[in-house]
């Protein structure tokens, strides 16, 4: 089955419940038009044969589009159906002022609409005044998107046919000598037109009033009223809850846990997508890919969502529907997003190439695409630089990922860029140095150089301090521990011989102090350092 409109009630064309109606309205009509044939009145000998009445060019007009409407169905052609559409927008509106005005006035008197020979069966009767008007409505509520046309063009419309028709009823008198509706010998020329302008009118109203029937089934209405508060707040609960100025406990639950399931996927998954945007761009390094299926699950909607523009771009007029507007907006919210973040990672593996492909845990952040791009990527500029410049120095030198001498030529990420970070919960955060870590008490306000990291935590006054520069180094240590005789010194450093020379130097202007040497660099050289500095310290 094609999809269906947004606002249709059912999908069309289907070879399902829109194909029976259709098959159904034709096997009608079908059954009329035998009938006329079969009727024996001087009418279907006159000029014009049963084409006088209105009711039969309307009748006309309902076959066809349930013709086209049945074509569509049996094929899932879009185009056929979008034709099927066409018609009944005019046939529609004027089988139910057919109806309208053919019980309405045989309600009053008959003999306006037929001369009393004439007798014509109930059960035709209704195939021919009621049934169209029927049909065709049922398949505008349950199997057509909303009509769009303005009541002004409709009212063009319909005064063009009203006086058509006049002059063809006129042509037809011109050879038979008589009307097909007694009614128009009792009218003058200017009754005529105020008659066939009243019907013109009538067919607009009939319009305006089946679209505005179609807003109360389909919700049509409602969807045009909610697109113009686009600032408006919407309530996902279930049931309508009480207004009250206490906030309600599952909006506190809400804000306590963000991945709470009382807030819509679509909106979880948007504000999910949102924060990884912002986190990546501010992010130095390149963030691990979610595994949650986040962005199939965002792609998915955006395809979606491009699908129902299409749908809806063809079948209604973008100027007059809000609701296309607000929707063609958040589709480009979402691509923005999408385009923007995949840009952010993008850059950053282009300029650390190297760096992401250097080990399995680096390569677990990308995602399988970004993993091929980055290995392609890396492959041709490496056979550029062979190509321009590489291929003339020595075999020894031509490695781009040499790290010889402990000098990396792989360059990576500025992990000490200051970033702004917003905490979405409480959580205690565990800060790094560049050598070894530290922790602090809250209530102590001492600030250390940029050298010196530290972290606040409860426990004993520990301070840790790289000797980078031994000298300003020592002169911080020695302060701390004047300061604090019971302060508890940590020396770090890559180096356990310049460690040594700092401790022997306290030691020697009598600053005892339980000392430990520290090497982050692995975690078997933390614990072999250790060990040696165990056999240095006192401890």
């Amino acid at each position: 089955m094609a999809p269906r409109h947004p606002l249709q009630k059912l999908t069309s064309p289907s070879r399902s419940l829109s194909l029976v109606l259709h098959l159904a309205g034709i096997a009608s009509f079908s059954y009329n038009f035998k009938f006329l044939t079969e009727w024996d009145v001087p009418m279907s000998k006159s000029y014009g044969w049963h084409f006088q009445f209105l009711t039969i060019i309307g009748l006309s007009a309902s076959l066809l589009a349930f013709v086209f409407g049945a074509l569509a169905d049996l094929t899932l052609s879009r185009t056929l159906f979008r034709v099927k559409n066409y018609v009944a927008i005019l046939a529609t509106p004027m089988e139910v002022v057919i109806s309208i005005l053919y019980w309405g006035i045989k309600f009053i008197d008959p003999k306006l609409l037929m001369p009393t020979e004439f007798y014509i069966h109930i059960i035709p009767d209704v195939g021919f005044h009621l049934a169209p008007a029927v049909f065709l409505t049922l398949d505008l509520l349950l199997f057509s998107p909303p009509w769009t046309v303005p009541a002004y063009g409709i009212m063009a419309i319909s005064t063009t046919l009203a006086f058509a028709y006049w002059s063809w009823v006129e042509l037809c008198f011109s050879h038979n000598g008589w009307y097909p509706y007694p009614l128009f010998e009792l009218l003058s020329t200017n009754q005529r037109v105020a008659l066939f302008t009243f019907a013109a009118v009538l067919v607009t109203v009939s319009s305006s009033g089946l679209k505005w029937l179609y807003g109360q089934v389909n919700g049509y209405q409602t969807t045009k009223r909610e697109a113009h508060k686009p600032l408006k707040k919407v309530h996902f609960s279930p049931t309508k809850r009480p207004k009250s100025n206490m906030m309600d406990i599952d909006d506190i639950l809400r804000q306590v846990d963000p991945s709470s399931h009382g807030v819509p996927s679509e909106a979880r998954d948007l504000q999910a997508l949102t924060r990884l945007w912002v986190a990546e761009r501010s992010a130095p390094e390149l963030l691990e890919w979610p595994t949650d299926g986040l962005f199939e699950r965002v792609n998915a909607r955006i395809k979606t969502q491009i699908e129902k523009v299409e749908d809806m771009t063809g079948d209604m007029d973008p100027k007059t529907n809000f609701a296309l507007i607000v929707i063609q907006t958040e589709l480009e919210r979402y691509k923005f997003l999408m385009r923007s973040f995949l840009r952010a990672r993008l850059a950053k593996i282009d300029k650390h190439t190297l760096h992401y492909l250097s080990s399995q845990e680096l390569r677990d952040r990308l995602s399988p695409t970004e993993l091929s791009y980055a290995t392609k990527h890396q492959a041709l500029l490496h056979n550029h630089y062979l190509s321009s410049f590489l291929a003339s120095f020595p075999q020894q030198l031509q490695n781009l990922n040499d790290t010889a001498g402990n000098i990396s030529m792989i360059d990576s990420p500025d992990l000490d860029t200051a970033v702004f970070i917003r905490m979405l919960r409480d959580k205690d955060v565990y800060g790094k140095g560049t050598d070894a870590d530290i922790t602090l008490p809250a209530t102590n306000g001492d600030h250390l150089p940029n050298h010196c990291v530290f972290q606040i935590a409860s426990g004993t006054t520990v301070v840790l301090f790289t000797i980078a520069n031994k000298g300003i180094s020592l002169k911080i240590a020695k302060k701390l521990i004047a300061e604090n005789p019971d302060c508890c010194v940590i020396a770090s450093c890559r180096r356990p011989n310049v460690v040594k020379e700092a401790i022997s130097s306290l030691r020697a202007q009598g600053l005892g102090s339980f000392s430990l040497i520290i090497d982050i660099t692995s975690d078997g050289s933390i614990a072999t350092t250790a060990e040696t500095g165990r056999n240095w310290c006192d401890c």
